[in-house]
């Protein structure tokens, strides 16, 4: 007891009593638990944020990919991406903002190496020798079958089209 006007530095509940033994297991699923979902946010900000994927070098086979007018750098991307051209949307978007001279990449159709880097691709499309193009004279008198049949021939377009 205290006299009155006077405190008394001994606590009534002891301060530094060690955790039960039923806490501490909780305590390590609670730190666990904690620990994979920062893991989880971290991954998932890195993937987002982190460095789009690419591939490396100029590619190697051959695919034709169209692009059609008016797309934007996204766009083309989208359609690299799913040909296989480039490895992701983001990394040809990124390597477009770098040159400038992207902005003169035009509509229509390219021969395209698959698995190149997204810069390769984009000096790619800016080579007028990747755009595919086909030309048909059509002379003076020739009757339809004639003319579908030099289209055929020519072009990669089948008759049925």
């Amino acid at each position: 007891m205290c006299e009155a006007g006077t405190v008394s530095l001994q606590p009534d509940v002891p301060v530094d009593a060690p955790p039960s033994k039923k806490a501490r297991p909780a305590l390590v699923v609670a730190l666990v638990v904690v620990g994979v979902l920062l893991s989880g946010v971290v991954w998932g900000l890195w993937s987002v944020f982190g460095p789009p994927k690419d591939y490396q070098g100029s590619g190697s086979g051959q695919v034709d990919v169209t692009i059609p007018s008016g797309a934007s750098a996204k766009r083309i991307g989208t359609i690299l991406e799913q040909a296989d051209v480039v490895a992701s949307q983001r990394a040809f978007v990124a390597a477009a903002k770098d040159n400038p001279d992207s902005r003169s990449i035009g509509p229509g159709s390219y021969s395209m190496p698959l698995k190149m880097s997204a810069a390769e691709a984009v000096k790619r499309l800016l080579n007028p020798s990747a755009r595919i193009t086909a030309r048909v004279i059509v002379r003076e008198g020739a009757s339809i079958r004639e003319i579908t049949q030099q289209i055929v021939t020519k072009t990669k377009i089948s008759q049925s089209d």
